[in-house]
């Protein structure tokens, strides 16, 4: 699809590339649960931003967890 096609024709697109992930999920679970998986992704260092120094250069990058 063009990047000149409508807001429309954008949206739609959208909701056929995009994922339920793409969305706010709410998993119940209970407070040790959360506090567990907090620290499991923290571990995985997903809770602070990780920034490159400034110059980096990239040829290809993956965003994981971003806003």
């Amino acid at each position: 699809m063009p990047w000149g096609a409508s807001a429309e024709e954008l949206a739609s697109a959208a909701r056929r590339w995009l994922g339920p992930e793409h969305g706010r999920t709410v998993i119940p679970c209970t407070p040790g649960q959360r506090a567990q998986s907090l620290e499991l992704i923290g571990g995985m260092g997903l809770l602070e931003a990780a920034l490159p120094q400034a110059g980096t250069i990239f040829e290809e990058t993956s965003i994981i967890a971003g806003l």
